[in-house]
């Protein structure tokens, strides 16, 4: 009788930790509901977390904190935007989470310590709890204002709420120079979540309009963080200044751009 050969054992493929990946911008479209267009924005933002938090846990990488932390922040500037339409206390639970695990991911020490705090956090299950919160109906007000946004386009929950993002950064006054510091970072803050929201809708409206405005706005809070960098290079906080403040003129004294032209999609 014959032996059968005994088969070669193949290698098993070796499973690189995944790179840390830039935000993903959701494709929403006007023909899409209030409530549809929550769902995909959360998601997105919950499944960049997801990823970059596997970054975190199997990769020295520094931009895998900085990119967990975007994701996070993110999330909260779209509970920010739907806030009309979202029961205080769903939103409000995952918020807290959220700002929790963000707050462990921007402290800088080792990058065991940090991983402890975050096993200990239990953040690896941070994100099939926001699902269970911001899923089915349970997240949605019921009240009828409420519910008449939830079936509308979401291209009117959009408008508002850029509205509002940018009602709370121009609060903060009028010349960046003549800004306290601490005031600086509360617009940085502010600037971020309109940002946050400009690329979530930006979809809603031509992009003819919408990127330019977005480029801007980029270029503002960067200009902001080199101004207040206390390691900044000598001028470059002068030269950062100037521009933070015909950007912020220009932001001030212009019309919305989402207010000027019709919705698309």
């Amino acid at each position: 009788m014959r032996r059968r050969s005994a088969g070669r054992s193949h290698p098993r493929p070796i499973m690189r930790p995944p790179r840390p990946r830039k935000p993903t911008r959701p494709h929403l479209t006007r023909s899409m509901t209030t409530a549809q267009a929550f769902e995909v924005v959360v998601l997105a933002c919950l499944d960049d977390f997801a990823h970059n938090l596997r970054c975190v846990m199997t990769r020295d990488d520094p931009d895998g904190p900085r990119c967990a932390r975007a994701a996070l922040r993110r999330l909260c500037s779209a509970l920010d935007g739907f806030g009309p339409v979202l029961r205080p206390a769903a939103a409000d639970s995952v918020r807290e989470e959220a700002c929790g695990l963000c707050h462990a991911l921007v402290r800088q020490r080792a990058a065991a310590r940090l991983r402890a705090d975050l096993v200990a956090r239990d953040a690896d299950g941070f994100t099939a709890r926001a699902r269970r919160r911001l899923s089915g109906t349970g997240w949605q007000r019921r009240d009828a204002p409420a519910r008449a946004l939830l079936s509308a386009s979401v291209a009117g929950v959009a408008a508002c709420a850029l509205d509002t993002a940018r009602a709370r950064a121009l609060a903060h006054g009028g010349r960046v120079a003549r800004m306290p510091e601490g005031r600086r970072a509360a617009l940085r803050d502010d600037l971020r979540v309109l940002r946050h929201l400009c690329e979530f809708f930006a979809p809603l409206w031509p992009a003819a309009a919408s990127e330019p405005a977005l480029e801007r706005l980029e270029r503002l809070e960067r200009a902001l963080r080199t101004h207040d960098d206390p390691a900044a290079q000598e001028g470059a906080g002068a030269a950062a200044l100037e521009t933070a403040e015909t950007l912020w003129t220009a932001m001030r004294d212009g019309p919305p751009w989402w207010r000027d032209l019709r919705p698309q999609g």
